[in-house]
């Protein structure tokens, strides 16, 4: 039967349409599971989205760039890598800015984004020679553990001084048995996440591969949008339902993620070959990074709750839209 559908355009399209609406249905799951917790534990949207979210939808990325690395096909691993960030970012912020405006933190612009644009500058540096050696994938993982760490010891002290202002009655709430509804919640949410990319990213692989794209260009487009998926539609619907912090989280957790550890431990498990045709799209990586950086430092400035707020008008969503369109019209055009 899995024959069928890897093998005839039909059945490649029905795995697509298939793999979409389940990943689509997980992720309302996990954003509403996952944002009932933050606030039963008093833990904040983003650190939720920077750690366990983007964890669990930067799963596809990990298997698929692993499996792909394994069986020396360093074009679709890569490719993978570093197209799903370009995803992420230019789709992940475009769509829903399309029709919401953007909001992101001054604090998270401050720190969590620079450590974006510092590790994806990195990972760019090591590939710069064509290939990305074990010593840079340790020096890779040591930067994604020393990162996770901040974060961590940073979301316990802001969960202590939370607790702390809490009355009794609210701190009782995190024991109460809605916590293990929404962690079932959480927990079914990503696990159809997982599932629904998957079949996505094989009926979408084998339409590319019918329709003659290279492994570079699938890798690049094709499956970084299905491994991306989890992160693209939590994102969006995160966003829709006025949730930018878990939103933002998710995406910046999930680049670092997808460079530092996954690019960390492709190399570690044997030196990675860059191919020449993929040095120009780490440039499009970093280029739409500093870009939504750039833009949300002179953005218009709100004050919610304390705290600074930088928003980024649906224009700028649009133009993100049209730029990310525009680097697979060209993908595509290379082929």
């Amino acid at each position: 039967m899995m024959n069928f559908f890897e093998s005839t355009i039909a059945g490649q399209i029905v795995l697509i349409v298939l793999g979409g609406i389940a990943v689509w249905l997980g992720a309302e799951f996990l954003v509403r599971g996952a944002s009932r917790l933050a606030k039963a534990f008093g833990i904040s949207e983003f650190i939720i989205g920077a750690t366990i979210v983007a964890f669990g939808t930067s799963a596809p990325e990990l298997i698929v760039s692993f499996m792909a690395h394994l069986e020396g096909n360093e074009g679709i691993s890569l490719g993978n890598i570093i197209g799903s960030n370009v995803a992420n970012l230019g789709l992940g912020i475009g769509i829903p800015g399309v029709f919401i405006a953007t909001r992101i933190g001054a604090r998270t612009l401050r720190r969590e984004f620079l450590y974006v644009i510092v590790a994806q500058a990195a990972f760019t540096w090591f590939c710069m020679d064509s290939r990305i050696s074990f010593a840079d994938g340790a020096l890779l993982l040591a930067a994604f553990v020393g990162v996770y760490a901040w974060i961590l010891v940073a979301s316990r002290k802001q969960r202590d001084q939370v607790g702390a202002l809490l009355p009794e009655a609210e701190a009782i709430e995190a024991d109460s048995p809605k916590v293990v509804r929404d962690g079932g919640m959480t927990i079914f949410g990503l696990a159809l996440l997982l599932l629904g990319a998957r079949y996505f990213v094989i009926g979408a692989e084998a339409f590319a591969r019918a329709m003659g794209m290279s492994a570079e260009t699938v890798g690049l487009t094709i499956v970084a949008i299905g491994t991306s998926l989890p992160e693209l539609v939590t994102s969006t619907v995160a966003s829709l339902r006025g949730q930018s912090d878990l939103s933002i989280g998710n995406l910046l957790g999930s680049n670092l993620f997808n460079v530092l550890l996954v690019g960390g431990s492709l190399a570690v498990i044997g030196d990675v070959v860059v191919p020449a045709s993929i040095h120009t799209d780490l440039w499009w990586m970093n280029g739409v990074t500093i870009a939504i950086f750039l833009a949300a430092l002179v953005a218009r400035r709100e004050v919610a709750k304390g705290m600074s707020i930088r928003v980024l008008g649906r224009p700028f969503g649009v133009m993100l839209a049209i730029g990310y369109a525009t680097y697979l019209a060209i993908k595509v055009l290379e082929n």
